[in-house]
């Protein structure tokens, strides 16, 4: 079974086989959420700073 991952009012839903799996998805989404806002924030601060 392949995951299928959806966001409902702004929450990242996980329907896979187990919760070991859900649990790593879950873990690299939020990875990568930290890497985008970082860069988006940092855009922001060099914009700001000019």
């Amino acid at each position: 079974m392949y995951p299928e991952m959806h966001i409902w009012d702004n929450q990242l839903r996980i329907k896979c086989c187990c919760d070991v799996l859900r649990v790593q998805l879950r873990r690299e989404y939020d990875f990568l959420m930290y890497q985008a806002i970082n860069k988006d924030m940092r855009k922001e601060i060099k914009r700001i700073l000019r």
